[in-house]
């Protein structure tokens, strides 16, 4: 949480974050905030297929989800 309000704090237009787990209050306002600064996010989904519940950050309200797919670009399928 500390990393993205620094480089949200940097004048960056896109933040990238590579790292899925439960849903976490702190890093919900952390994005929203991020959000604000007009900073677009993007975020793992996670490649564990379809039937998965979903991972934060990425299923937060304004974040990109970015998974897997395969060689034939379908949805990764575990």
């Amino acid at each position: 949480i500390a990393a993205l309000d620094w480089v949200a704090e940097q004048d960056v237009r896109v933040i990238n974050m590579s790292f899925v787990g439960p849903p976490n209050d702190l890093l919900k306002a952390a994005c929203e905030a991020a959000r604000g600064r007009g900073i677009l996010l993007v975020a793992a989904a996670g490649n564990n297929g379809p039937k998965a519940p979903y991972g934060y950050p990425a299923a937060y309200d304004g974040v990109i989800a970015v998974t897997a797919t395969t060689a034939e670009d379908r949805p990764w399928q575990k």
